[in-house]
């Protein structure tokens, strides 16, 4: 991800010179605390959240043209990218971008490096900021939102170079069974969820909180 970090600074520089500053920053602080090579696994490659259905009784993933092997983070770090522009382009959500975000965070806790994750999160933040060039044609607020992309990204980078262990955000402690999780991120993936999966939502979440006591 770092070797098209490059294109990314060129594209937001173009845009506007802070955001060229600020991603040329950002990528020279990705490329001095790259990661180094973990476990390989399969990994989808382009895990936005958009690419994850809800099929009524599952969850279906789409799109696994760019799909090979990888570390677990590289994936995990998409799609917390994707969400959390999901809860900034749509503020009323962001508390269900947060649930999500945890339960992905607690069902993949004994796989997934947290301080690799904050690097993936960062370098996929500054992914999506360089997409300015179409977003400028289509969004009111480019600027701003490119901007808070690129401010996410620094943070999140920023904890991925400490050399103390990354601390996680205290959150209730929560197992999520496959319902949970599958109703979450299929209400997540393709539409705003409905009054009804909301409540469901609330719950499963309910319900884990008090067997976690």
């Amino acid at each position: 991800m770092v070797c098209n970090a490059g294109k990314e600074v060129v594209q937001l520089d173009a845009a506007d010179h802070g955001l060229g500053a600020a991603a040329r920053q950002l990528a020279r602080m990705l490329t001095r605390t790259l990661p180094k090579n973990g476990p390989r696994r399969l990994v989808h490659g382009t895990f936005y959240a958009r690419h994850v259905l809800d099929q009524g009784d599952g969850v279906g993933v789409i799109d696994w043209q760019r799909f090979g092997q990888g570390p677990l983070e590289l994936d995990a770090g998409m799609f917390l990218a994707t969400i959390w522009r999901y809860g900034f382009d749509h503020e009323p959500l962001a508390g269900e971008v947060a649930r999500a975000e945890e339960a992905l965070l607690a069902g993949t806790a004994d796989l997934i490096d947290e301080r690799v994750l904050a690097w993936h999160r960062a370098a996929a933040l500054l992914r999506l900021a360089g997409k300015v060039y179409v977003v400028e044609r289509r969004k009111e607020n480019w600027l701003g939102r490119a901007d808070a992309l690129l401010a996410e990204a620094t943070r999140l980078a920023e904890l991925a170079a400490r050399p103390d262990p990354v601390a996680r955000v205290e959150a209730p402690a929560l197992w999520l069974n496959g319902a949970a999780l599958e109703l979450i991120l299929g209400a997540l993936s393709t539409r705003p969820a409905t009054p009804e999966e909301l409540e469901q939502i609330r719950k499963l979440l309910d319900e884990k909180s008090k067997q976690g006591r």
